[in-house]
């Protein structure tokens, strides 16, 4: 009858029946094997099973056919990009559109002069970012305006770009 003792041993059975026991081990197990006959009758029927077992031969490995499998289709990936560059695209077509951020604007700086004895027209266009639009309704102003317009301009665009002016030369007349 197996007791409490024989409980801490019943692993290593097994284990020295498979060959897997330190030596150490080994010998503890084979001291308690000769003062305990239902462990040893438990080891003898290991031995047998592990005997039995190592005489079979061994299973083969299964045969695989590699080319029943689908071939692997390449991967794209940048697809994964497509919905963030769509959502940063949004955003930025709304922002342009909720802020209107087609007039700059230069912060801690002075709107550019304009005369005190300038027309309306002259002084809004004055104001007014330099975009082609600007220009197309500067055109119907009289030459002496359309340079007032152009000036101020030119001084907008030094703001930014320092190199850059629409007046190169002016010559009248």
């Amino acid at each position: 009858m197996m007791n409490k003792t024989c409980d801490n041993f019943e692993e290593l059975i097994d284990l020295k029946a498979a060959g897997w026991l330190s030596p150490e081990e080994a010998t503890a197990l084979d001291q308690h094997l000769e003062s305990c006959p239902a462990c040893r009758a438990q080891a003898d029927l290991a031995e047998s099973a592990a005997g039995v077992l190592a005489a079979l031969p061994a299973p083969a490995a299964p045969v695989i056919d590699v080319a029943s499998f689908p071939s692997p289709t390449p991967t794209k990936p940048w697809k994964w990009l497509l919905i963030p560059a769509a959502a940063a695209c949004l955003t930025l077509v709304l922002w342009v559109r909720l802020l209107d951020v087609s007039a700059p604007s230069v912060v801690g700086r002075d709107p550019v002069p304009v005369a005190p004895r300038e027309s309306h027209a002259v002084r809004a266009l004055s104001e007014a970012p330099p975009t082609l639009a600007t220009y197309h309704q500067a055109l119907s102003l009289p030459l002496d305006d359309l340079d007032r317009v152009l000036e101020a301009h030119d001084r907008q665009i030094m703001l930014y770009e320092p190199g850059l002016t629409l007046l190169a030369s002016h010559q009248t007349l």
